[in-house]
C-alpha cells in the first residue's frame, strides 16, 4: 500500500520524508474523532487482517512481528505519552 500510495516500486526507495508524509496522513485522520481507529477503540467497528498486522507493528503487540519501535511513546488512546 506504501508503493501504491507513494508510486514507487521497490522498499529502498521509502525515504525519511515519504515516512514523514504516511505519518502526517495518518495523523490527519485521526484527528475527526470520527475515525475507524476511534470506532474501533469505542467497540464500533473491527480492524481487518492488514490493519491487525500494522497495528501489531506500530505497538509491538504481536511477538512475530518485528518492533517499529512507535508505540513506546506514541501509545492508545491518545498516541502519546507525553514523554520525550
Amino acid at each position: 500500500m506504501f508503493r501504491e500510495a507513494f508510486g514507487i516500486k521497490n522498499k529502498s526507495e521509502i525515504s525519511k520524508e515519504l515516512a514523514a508524509k504516511a505519518i502526517a496522513q495518518f495523523e490527519r485522520i485521526i484527528i475527526s474523532k470520527d475515525s475507524k481507529f476511534d470506532r474501533i477503540q469505542q467497540g464500533q467497528a473491527f480492524y481487518t487482517d492488514l490493519e491487525l498486522t500494522g497495528f501489531g507493528l506500530y505497538f509491538d503487540d504481536d511477538p512475530d512481528l518485528p518492533d517499529t519501535e512507535c508505540g513506546h511513546c506514541h501509545n492508545i488512546p491518545m498516541a502519546t505519552s507525553d514523554d520525550f
